[in-house]
């Protein structure tokens, strides 16, 4: 399976659910961030997040990106895609708030070795904005937008971008 990345920060109770897929998934590599506190207030709930390294229960290679001062929105995800991709050509991704459908791991997977050395197509993505639409039958579909809910990219694509691929229906 793709190395998957979790981006978290101060939300334990939504980055337990994303996580709880994860860990279902089993994925052989598992990238985990967690942003520092901005505040004493919110080293609590920063914390929280952290202690979900405990539940990696499963045989992986796991590394654990726990930055001592705050990245913030902007730089702390890059920080984590970055490292990431420095590891792996290839790369699954979620935010604590992105929920990942339990197919997705596989879909990604499969979509990957399916669009692998196709140029156009610059990453995966879990968004289905048509659904339900009866005029839209397809499961899936190209197009020149991008979705941060739920994606899979390949690292040496980074800059070619000319299509993207989107999830459809599942």
């Amino acid at each position: 399976m793709t190395p998957v990345l979790l981006i978290a920060f101060n939300r334990p109770d939504l980055t337990q659910r994303v996580f709880s897929e994860i860990r279902d998934a089993k994925p052989e590599r598992f990238f985990f961030f967690v942003d520092a506190p901005r505040s004493e207030e919110e080293a609590k709930k920063v914390n929280a997040v952290k202690q979900l390294v405990r539940q990696i229960d499963w045989p992986c290679a796991r590394e654990l990106i726990f930055p001592e001062k705050n990245l913030g929105h902007t730089y702390g995800p890059v920080a984590a895609i970055n490292r990431i991709f420095e590891a792996s050509e290839e790369a699954i991704i979620f935010e604590d708030d992105c929920l990942p459908h339990p197919t997705f791991f596989r879909y990604a997977s499969e979509m990957l070795e399916q669009y692998r050395n196709e140029p156009k197509v610059w990453s995966i993505a879990g968004g289905n904005y048509l659904n339900p639409n009866p005029a839209h039958p397809w499961s899936c579909w190209f197009t020149p937008l991008t979705s941060t809910w739920g994606w899979h990219r390949g690292g040496a694509r980074g800059g070619k971008r000319t299509s993207l691929f989107l999830v459809g229906r599942n």
